[in-house]
């Protein structure tokens, strides 16, 4: 397998927390490891999501976080404890169910501040922004202006960084390695709920494709523009069609 001529690709670990699933994690990280990647770390500050409370709590979880920084990975403040207990789509509306999206400012305010906090008392330095299920609004996105120093964002629909409202966006579009056309293509994966396959397939993706650094990516960057609505609007709409022929009962990615 080869990488098809211009296209890059960041890679993205969602739902760190301190009761995760310790096997795939430590396989991921052997693999970043081993191929010298760099990927973008989502960590949870205060977790209450059952999803994801899967082991004993590991007490050295702060240490291995401040390890990972150490190499290199790129820290991320993926919301406040995770449990999304709302309705809202947002300004990336790829789902319905949200923590932040169309919640009061107050309440928002208070868990970008104080998860910000948790990482920082830990040592860690948060420079991107990751809502769980994608669902956050322009509120959001100016408490986290106002309340923290993150200037980016890790999501959004386009084939390249760009840059809206005040950040700066790393587009993410696919949740399992594959190959791309040219562009900048985030793959997301989630060790703790993944099956073995997609890290199977990680592994294989990884030994013919050299993946890009978040430095790199965010210095190509360029403003929003029509281009990227229109390429927005067909992947949701290829993903809606997706959906409706997907089997009654499998959920959706």
């Amino acid at each position: 397998m080869k990488t098809k001529a211009g296209a890059r690709y960041l890679l993205r670990l969602d739902d760190a927390n301190p009761w995760m699933r310790q096997a795939p994690w430590g396989r991921v990280e052997a693999l970043c490891d081993q191929y010298g990647v760099q990927p973008v770390v989502a960590i949870v500050p205060h977790c209450e999501d059952p999803a994801l409370r899967l082991e004993d709590e590991d007490e050295n979880f702060w240490e291995k976080a401040r390890r990972w920084q150490a190499k290199g990975w790129t820290i991320a403040l993926h919301g406040f404890n995770h449990v999304l207990s709302g309705t809202g789509r947002g300004v990336v509306p790829l789902n319905d169910r949200t923590e932040f999206a169309g919640q009061p400012e107050a309440q928002q305010r208070i868990k970008i501040r104080e998860g910000y906090q948790v990482l920082r008392e830990n040592g860690l330095d948060p420079t991107v922004w990751i809502a769980p299920a994608h669902t956050f609004d322009r509120v959001t996105i100016r408490l986290l202006q106002e309340e923290t120093e993150i200037r980016v964002i890790s999501d959004g629909l386009a084939r390249h960084a760009f840059t809206r409202w005040g950040m700066t966006w790393l587009p993410q579009q696919l949740w399992k390695p594959r190959q791309c056309p040219s562009g900048l293509w985030t793959i997301c994966l989630h060790p703790t709920s993944d099956p073995e396959t997609i890290l199977d397939r990680l592994e294989n993706f990884l030994k013919s494709t050299k993946l890009s650094s978040v430095s790199d990516a965010l210095s190509q960057a360029r403003p929003w523009g029509v281009s990227d609505a229109v390429f927005a609007w067909g992947f949701r709409a290829a993903r809606r069609v997706k959906t409706w022929r997907r089997p009654r009962g499998k959920a959706a990615v």
